[in-house]
């Protein structure tokens, strides 16, 4: 049974060897990286869903311009302007951008709810053994989007 103060935290968690770590020490080490992985993984697939259709929306309409043009190879450039954009949308939703940039971003938020409730002591948080529901609880969450990420690869 872990001291007094301290929670048991699987050794896959931890970024020390041992598996018996203080709150600050699990929040420095495991919640705190968490919470900024996704974070950064939201905005970068944000940042790619958001390029690609940009990329798209452009390129649509340099095709539409260039075809009411009387230029030599017309019909070649337009052929290779709306391949690019076929292979962009394609790129886009193969890689699932939108929807993993949803996942992460909800994942993140989740994790940013969970560690406002528990430092404000906030229902279901206000209890002795509050740290131990929050690792629960925070494992949890995390689980949860690794079933769906694992779920979303056995569909690849």
């Amino acid at each position: 049974m872990p001291a007094a103060g301290h929670t048991f935290i699987p050794a896959r968690y931890s970024l020390q060897t041992a598996a018996i770590m203080t709150k600050e020490e699990y929040f420095k080490d495991v919640v705190i990286p968490d919470r900024n992985w996704y974070s950064k993984r939201a905005a970068q697939y944000r940042y790619l869903h958001t390029g690609s259709r940009i990329m798209v929306i452009v390129l649509s309409a340099f095709t539409a311009f260039i075809a009411g043009q009387e230029i030599q190879h017309k019909n070649l450039l337009v052929g290779m302007v709306s391949s690019l954009v076929v292979i962009i949308t394609a790129i886009s939703e193969l890689m699932k951008f939108r929807e993993l940039w949803a996942e992460y971003r909800s994942t993140a938020e989740l994790i940013k709810k969970e560690i406002n409730l528990f430092e404000t002591s906030t229902q279901p948080y206000n209890t002795a053994n509050n740290f131990n529901l929050f690792v629960e609880n925070f494992e949890r969450i995390k689980e949860n989007e690794h079933q769906k990420w694992r779920t979303y690869i056995s569909e690849k």
